[in-house]
């Protein structure tokens, strides 16, 4: 019975092995399983920064600086004509050079970008004219008259800062003027008559004003007109003694 089951078994193993060894051998037949790789995506192409565009240079900020005080001009100059009469009578011309020693200049109230207040000038003063009076015996100006001194102005003034320095020139002023002069009085010999030679001490006072254009105002440039009222006393003189009214014109700058 063993030997039997034994040739069972070796029957059913020869019979089997002619499938398994045709399984381990490849069909000379049938293609090879081929896989394909798997493609590759395409990466997109990453887009560009953009460059920046050039950056200028840093500056520093202007730094805003507060304008200059205003001041009062330093130096001036008048001219004048200027014609007197009562005791004696007299039409001549003066030339004045001041200088600013006293007076600083404020914001006006009623003018926006104008400055205003009181100021005190000194200056020197020459002028020369024709005179008359009684010692020219009917002659209309028989005299000439010579002059030189120190003068003393103040008053109120007002004017324009120039924008560069805020150096305020005097463009409109009410102002007294007083002048002490020494002159020298001359009237030429004639036929009939001797000459006059002598010295005079001269005062004089002006009351008046100074005023200038709209235009010269803008520009703070120009020159300044001037009208004043004039009293002029002689107190020592060789006959010329007495009290003259008068009136002077003239501009400044």
């Amino acid at each position: 019975m063993r030997s039997c089951g034994f040739v069972l078994v070796a029957v059913l193993a020869l019979r089997a092995f002619p499938a398994w060894a045709q399984q381990g051998q490849p069909d000379e037949f049938s293609l090879p399983t081929f896989t394909p790789p798997t493609p590759e995506q395409p990466t997109p192409p990453q887009p560009a920064e953009p460059t920046p565009p050039p950056s200028a240079p840093l500056s520093p900020l202007p730094v805003s600086r507060p304008p200059p005080a205003a001041e009062w001009a330093r130096l001036g100059v008048s001219a004048s004509l200027l014609v007197t009469a009562l005791t004696t009578y007299f039409v001549g011309g003066d030339l004045a050079l001041l200088v600013n020693v006293l007076g600083i200049p404020v914001s006006s109230d009623t003018v926006p970008g104008e400055v205003e207040g009181w100021v005190l000038l000194v200056g020197a003063e020459g002028g020369y004219g024709r005179a008359g009076g009684a010692n020219c015996e009917g002659a209309l100006f028989c005299a000439s008259r010579a002059s030189g001194g120190l003068l003393v102005k103040g008053g109120w003034a007002r004017g324009l800062p120039h924008v560069g320095d805020s150096i305020t020139r005097l463009q409109t002023m009410y102002f007294a003027q007083l002048e002490v002069l020494l002159a020298h009085y001359n009237i030429p010999s004639a036929p009939l008559s001797p000459g006059v030679k002598t010295f005079e001490l001269l005062t004089r006072l002006r009351v008046g004003f100074h005023f200038t254009g709209d235009s010269s105002r803008v520009t703070s440039t120009g020159i300044t007109l001037m009208a004043a009222a004039v009293v002029e006393v002689i107190p020592v003189s060789n006959g010329t003694q007495g009290v003259a009214l008068g009136a002077s014109v003239g501009g400044g700058f």
